[in-house]
C-alpha cells in the first residue's frame, strides 16, 4: 500500500481526503445522532485535507507517525481549544450559530468534547511538525510565524474585507441587492470568529490543497492549470454540506454556482501561496478572512464575485500563470 501512495502521490491525497471527510460528513444526515455529535463529526470531517497531505508526507518520507508533543503542538492545542469554547459560549450572546447547526456549551455531551477534542488533537499534531526534520519537503514548518513574510500576512488579512467594502458601496451606487449592515458584529465577537475559521472551519484546509496537493500539482503543471484542478476538487469535497444541512439539503443542484465562485478563489489562493514564498500562515489568514468576513462586513455578493473574478485575471496576468515554474520545491528545516 505504501508503494502505491508513492507512485500516486496526487491520487492518493485525494482518496484519503475525501474518504475521511465524506465519512463523517454524511454521518450527519443520520437523523437520530445528537446536535453536539453531529458539531463533533463536522469539525472532523474538515480535517480530511490536512490529514491527507500530512499522512501522505510521512508515506514518502518513510518516517514514523509523530505526536510533535513540543512548544508548537502545546500553543495549538491551547489557543484553538480556548477558540472553539469561546465560540461557541458566545453564541448566546447573539453570535451566529450557522442555523441552529453549532450547539451552546450546555448541550455538549462527554462524547460531544471527545469527539470536539479530537479535532484539537488532529491540529496540533499536525502543527507540532513543522519541526520535523524526518519529514522531506515539510511545508508545515511554514505555519511558522515569519517576520519576512508580515506585509504578505497582512495583505492576506485585509484584501477580502476591503473587497467585501468596496462591492458594498458599489452595489449602494447602482442599486445591487447589498447587506443591510456594513460591519455587523462587535470587536469580541469579530476575533473569534476569525480565529474559529482559521484552526477549524477552513484555514485547517490549507494544510492539504495548497500545503500538499498544490505542491505536487505544480511540479508537473503550471499554477494556473493546478489553480482550476484544485476548484474542481475543493469544490466537490463541499458535496456532503449540501446534503446534511449544514449548507442546504438541495444536493449537487447548488454545486455549479459553487464552482463560478470557487475557481476565481482559487487563482487567489495559489497566487498567494506561490508569492509568499510557499507560506502556509499566509492562505490560513487569507481563507480565514474570506469565510468571516462574509458574515461581519457588509458586502453586495455579485459584486464580490465581479470583483474577485477581476482580481483573478490581474493575478494570471502578472504573474504568467499559464506558464508552468521551474519547481524545487524543498524545505530545510530550522
Amino acid at each position: 500500500m505504501n508503494r502505491l501512495f508513492k507512485s500516486y502521490k496526487i491520487w492518493g491525497f485525494i482518496l484519503i481526503t475525501f474518504s475521511f471527510t465524506f465519512i463523517f460528513w454524511f454521518l450527519i444526515m443520520i437523523p437520530i445522532i445528537p446536535k453536539d455529535i453531529k458539531f463533533g463529526l463536522f469539525l472532523l470531517g474538515g480535517c480530511g485535507p490536512l490529514v491527507a497531505g500530512y499522512l501522505m508526507q510521512i508515506i514518502n518520507s518513510n518516517a514514523k507517525l509523530n505526536i510533535g508533543l513540543n512548544r508548537i503542538f502545546l500553543i495549538v492545542a491551547t489557543v484553538s481549544t480556548i477558540v472553539i469554547i469561546f465560540r461557541l459560549y458566545l453564541i448566546k450572546f447573539g453570535m451566529p450559530d450557522t442555523g441552529g447547526f453549532f450547539p451552546t456549551l450546555n448541550e455538549i455531551s462527554a462524547v460531544g468534547y471527545f469527539i470536539i477534542i479530537l479535532s484539537v488533537l488532529i491540529l496540533s499534531i499536525n502543527a507540532g511538525n513543522a519541526v520535523n526534520q524526518n519529514i522531506k519537503e515539510n511545508y508545515i514548518q511554514s505555519f511558522l510565524f515569519n517576520r519576512r513574510l508580515l506585509n504578505w500576512y497582512l495583505i492576506a488579512f485585509f484584501v477580502f474585507p476591503i473587497i467585501f467594502i468596496i462591492s458594498y458601496f458599489i452595489g449602494k451606487l447602482i442599486n445591487a441587492p447589498t447587506t443591510d449592515y456594513i460591519i455587523k458584529s462587535p470587536p469580541s465577537h469579530m476575533l473569534i470568529g476569525v480565529l474559529a475559521v482559521f484552526y477549524f472551519f477552513g484555514g485547517n484546509e490549507e494544510f492539504g490543497f495548497r500545503g500538499y496537493l498544490q505542491k505536487e500539482l505544480q511540479k508537473k503543471i503550471s499554477p494556473l492549470v493546478t489553480a482550476l484542478i484544485i476548484s474542481i476538487l475543493w469544490t466537490f469535497w463541499h458535496l456532503p454540506l449540501y446534503y446534511n444541512g449544514i449548507y442546504s439539503t438541495n444536493g449537487i443542484s447548488l454545486i455549479l454556482p459553487r464552482l463560478i465562485f470557487t475557481l476565481p478563489m482559487s487563482v487567489i489562493f495559489v497566487w498567494f501561496y506561490n508569492k509568499s514564498s510557499y507560506s502556509i500562515l499566509t492562505v490560513m489568514i487569507l481563507h480565514a478572512m474570506i469565510n468571516s468576513s462574509s458574515g461581519i462586513i457588509g458586502n453586495s455578493e455579485l459584486i464580490a464575485i465581479i470583483l474577485y473574478s477581476i482580481l483573478s485575471v490581474v493575478l494570471i496576468i502578472e504573474s504568467k500563470m499559464w506558464k508552468r515554474k521551474s519547481f524545487d520545491f524543498v524545505y530545510n528545516v530550522n
